[in-house]
Parts: C-alpha cells; structure tokens; sequence
C-alpha cells in the first residue's frame, strides 16, 4: 500500500514539474512579411509574463533552448534560413533556468524535434597570455549596475587613439569598422571570458579563455579583417593595412589566439519538421 501511495506521489510530482515546464499559451507561425527581428520579453525582462520573438530562426531557437553555442549544433542547413513569429504566455515565478526546458518542449511539441547528444573534436582558438604578458589595464572598481552592453556598434564616433570612443555610463564593448576591413573595438569592464564569446560570433572557430585571468578589463585593439582571412584588399591607394588579427592580438593586448583542438558536446538534430504544427 505505501508503495502505491508512493507511486502515485512521484508521479503526481512529474506531472507538476512536466506542467511547469509548458508555457500557459504559444503561438508559433511561419514570419509574417512585415515581421522584424526581435527576441523580447521573459524572465529578467521588464515583461517576464510573455516572450515575443520575432522573424527569429529555428536555429536561434535551438541555440537558446539548449543554452549552446553556433558551434555545438549539428542540424539542417536549413534551419538557419526558416524564421518564424512566436508569442507564449510565461507562468509566474519562472525563472530564467527553467525558460530553457519551456522552449525545449515547445519545439518538441510544435516542430517535432527530436535531438541526442554526443561529443565531438572541434577545432579552436584558446585565448591564451603572450610571451610577454598582458598588456590590460584593469577596470577601475564601480558600485555593481545593471550591464549595459547592447548589440554590437558598426557607426561610431573616433576617440584620439583612433579606436572607438565609448559611450558615457556603458560597459561592454563597441565595435567600429572601416573601408577595407579594419576592425576596431573598444572594450570597458569587459571580461575575457566574455571577450572569447564575442570572437567566437566573429571568428571560423569558437574560443576559449584559458588565460586564467579574472578581473574586468579596460582595453582596445585594431586588425585588418583582409589581413586576416586573406580577402581581396578593397584599401584605397596608399591606405596600408593594419595586422591581422593574430598579430594584433600579440602586439596589442599580450594575448595570444592558439590553434587547438577540443572535444565538445554537441546537439545533434536527429529530426525536425520545417512547418509547425497548427496553434
């Protein structure tokens, strides 16, 4: 009898927590024409109560539903190319752990997604200390605020270093960029490990901090995107390039970006339906 009894408990606990990992209300449809991009709302938002995603990808989608990088996704090509319009309604007191599983379910449910999991050798990049050490200035200790750093900038105003100014009361980094390629960022209380996820949407390769530096960073670099990939040179005449990348890296931050390999857990799409299912 107690052992029923139990049954029934444990059972009744995994129909609470499968419940609470639902939204109360999604809408998922192919992008309207008029749609732009937008990824709005949910928990730690000023509107927790709902998500409104806009023109997003599927693959957008399974990058924030398992919490992965570009690099760890094995699917369709086409997943990167299908946008949709999705608005669900979050059940109070969710958190923003319990999101993950929500849009999990959601994508089961709706896309028929099937997903394993297995691990893989992948080329990187390690951020590693040069032979000479860092060359970082340390980030001046503030009162903790709320982080201010947006998207990344592509017209900004010139500070008289030439790199990127930074925009009064923000923290992060901006980039600028200009004709033939070159590449300047600025960066202010901005992590390494933070720095890496940034060059990781920029690079071929992901990367990873293994500086083992902690602190937050002032610092700015410049590189030539042409010098780097070995692009057609698009300069004007008498317009010298600037270092690649690897060289900035050395000469400007006492860094290092080390060619690798690194075994990796991937999310391998083992199916999933371009049509969603009907709200």
């Amino acid at each position: 009898m107690r052992s029923n009894a139990l049954r029934v408990l444990i059972f009744g606990a995994a129909a609470s927590l499968a419940a609470a990992q639902t939204f109360d209300v999604a809408s998922v449809k192919p992008a309207a024409p008029e749609s732009r991009y937008a990824m709005k709302g949910g928990p730690g938002t000023s509107d927790p109560g709902q998500i409104t995603y806009s023109k997003v990808t599927l693959k957008s989608l399974l990058l924030k539903a398992y919490g992965i990088g570009w690099y760890q996704l094995a699917a369709p090509s086409w997943v990167d190319d299908a946008k949709y319009d999705i608005v669900a309604k979050v059940p109070p007191g969710t958190t923003t752990e319990q999101l993950q599983p929500m849009l999990r379910n959601l994508l089961a449910e709706r896309f028929r997604l099937v997903v394993h999991r297995e691990t893989k050798e992948l080329p990187i990049y390690a951020l590693v200390v040069g032979k000479n050490g860092p060359k970082l200035k340390v980030s001046a200790t503030e009162p903790e605020a709320e982080a201010t750093e947006g998207p990344q900038v592509t017209s900004v105003s010139l500070a008289k270093d030439g790199l990127p100014a930074m925009p009064a009361g923000y923290k992060g980094h901006v980039i600028g960029m200009t004709v033939g390629g070159k590449t300047m960022l600025r960066a202010k209380g901005e992590t390494l490990k933070d720095f890496a996820k940034m060059l990781t949407d920029m690079l071929d390769r992901p990367v990873f901090d293994l500086t083992n530096l902690t602190e937050k960073y002032d610092f700015g670099i410049a590189w030539s995107v042409e010098q780097t990939f070995e692009h057609e040179s698009n300069l004007p005449p008498g317009l010298e390039p600037g270092p690649n990348l690897f060289t900035a890296f050395q000469a400007q931050l006492g860094l290092k970006l080390d060619p690798r390999r690194m075994t990796i857990e991937m999310v391998v799409v083992d199916s999933v339906e371009r049509a969603p299912t009907a709200n």
